[in-house]
């Protein structure tokens, strides 16, 4: 139930604003952060490791897809900001959104219902609040059981890039990254 709950807030706050992402390059995230890197966020902050790779937003979905493989339950909607279908690939552990960018479709957002996945930092499903903290700091925005993590605007009109952390009872349920998000 508790994994619904969390889709469904995930979703909910996808298909609240026209999902895009900003291109710019990426910073390489690494396993082991920096420790004066600890206690804070940056936009470095807005990856996932799976597999022992590092993915972002704004990249070609095709490497995650061949990643976490073909079993999917898998929709699509038009997009209100490109031209092309806005996609989800829904797995039992993980959820990926992708908006058009001509002929290939381009991360939007990653979330991850799994303590096999974590953040650049370590962080992952089943650790504390606590620990989240002692990894990103206190620099969040608590919404309901989502605790936000936000890198300011580049595009004017667009919502943040963010790191979103659910969590129950101090307890990290899941966690999802997406990059800036254009609203029109």
């Amino acid at each position: 139930m508790k994994k619904i709950i969390t889709m469904v807030l995930c979703l909910c706050i996808i298909l609240t604003f026209a999902v895009g992402c900003d291109n710019d390059e990426q910073v390489p995230a690494t396993n082991s952060p920096d420790v004066s890197d600890l206690g804070s966020f940056s936009e470095r902050d807005i990856a996932l490791e799976i597999g022992g790779e590092v993915f972002y937003c704004g990249e070609d979905v095709s490497d995650l897809l061949k990643k976490l493989g073909d079993n999917y339950h898998y929709s699509e909607a038009m997009s209100c900001a490109y031209d092309g279908m806005d996609k989800i690939f829904s797995y039992e552990e993980y959820d990926v959104y992708t908006y058009p960018d001509g002929d290939i479709d381009r991360v939007s957002e990653i979330s991850i219902y799994t303590a096999d996945a974590a953040t650049t930092k370590g962080l992952k499903v089943g650790d504390s609040v606590e620990r989240m903290e002692e990894l990103y700091g206190a620099g969040y925005v608590q919404r309901g059981i989502t605790l936000v993590y936000e890198i300011p605007t580049q595009i004017e009109g667009a919502q943040s890039a963010s790191l979103f952390v659910v969590a129950q009872d101090g307890v990290i349920e899941s966690i999802s990254i997406t990059a800036e998000i254009l609203v029109e």
